[in-house]
């Protein structure tokens, strides 16, 4: 939702000459903290005509209230005493109320601020229900309040806490105009283009007669290596131990376990006696399509 102003300060001009320009001092300070701390300039609604007779609030007065994105009561019994306050705080309530953006995120559009204890203010039969509401307003919801009365007086504007209040206020103030900060709408792309997987080669695996053939060939080259190498791969893709299958599976009277396994050991690339190339055609010749499964 777009305003035209961030802040609408209602106060009472009572107490802004009372209390040396208070009210005006702290809307300046305000405006150059949030600047200086933001980079943003505040657009500020501080009306500093006195309201004459009347029974309404002015035109004016009520689209500047419409048009503002927070409420800042500066509370003081004389601000609950004024017939204008009231009716100010009681126009943006019900203003906002009816369209439902009282709340901001988990902010209240209202964020007042104490100057002076305002709860020792009655009023009379002419104002008590007003006052009762407002009361109901402040006293019933998390409000975001700021405290800027140090017993007996407001903080002066040249003390050093008042500026320490300024910039937490000026905090509150940025975070309240961010939840209500309009979205970034996403940034809209193309869909990824989805690249399917390869579909692997199928696998083409040797006939028995092929494979046979194939490790006669190694064998009577001398090449042990390659036949040992084609051997353990090939059995191994079986989930078979090659080493333990060579033991139990042959019939090696001329080889005993432990050889036979050093023979199929990293070392065996060494030996080339004819009893390991007669003992490895032997156990060609007794594989089967069975081994190989």
């Amino acid at each position: 939702m777009e305003f035209r102003y961030d802040i609408f300060i209602s106060y009472a001009h009572h107490d802004n000459v009372t209390h040396g320009a208070w009210i005006a001092a702290f809307q300046d300070r305000l405006e150059q903290d949030f600047y200086g701390r933001y980079g943003m300039r505040l657009q500020v609604f501080f009306d500093q005509e006195e309201m004459g007779a009347g029974t309404v609030l002015s035109l004016r007065l009520q689209g500047a209230l419409r048009d503002a994105r927070l409420f800042v009561p500066i509370l003081t019994p004389a601000y609950l005493a004024s017939t204008w306050c009231r009716r100010e705080f009681l126009f943006f309530l019900d203003e906002a109320g009816a369209a439902g953006d009282l709340i901001i995120g988990n902010y209240s559009r209202i964020v007042p601020i104490r100057l002076m204890p305002w709860d020792h203010f009655r009023g009379g039969a002419d104002s008590a229900e007003e006052v009762r509401r407002i009361r109901e307003c402040l006293e019933g919801q998390e409000l975001l309040y700021a405290d800027f009365y140090r017993d007996p007086l407001p903080i002066p504007t040249t003390d050093p806490d008042f500026n320490q209040k300024i910039a937490r206020f000026s905090a509150n103030i940025y975070a309240i105009m961010q939840a209500n900060a309009e979205p970034v709408p996403p940034v809209r792309t193309a869909p990824p283009r989805v690249v399917p997987d390869p579909v692997p080669a199928p696998v083409t695996r040797m006939s028995l007669s092929e494979l046979k053939g194939q490790l006669q060939s190694f064998v009577a080259a001398g090449d042990l290596d390659a036949a040992f190498g084609l051997l353990s791969e090939r059995l191994r893709k079986e989930g078979r131990d090659y080493n333990t299958f060579l033991v139990m599976q042959g019939n090696y009277s001329n080889f005993k376990k432990d050889q036979v396994v050093g023979l199929l050991s990293s070392e065996h690339a060494g030996m080339r006696s004819a009893q390991l190339k007669s003992g490895l055609l032997g156990f060609v010749d007794m594989l089967n399509e069975g081994d190989l499964l």
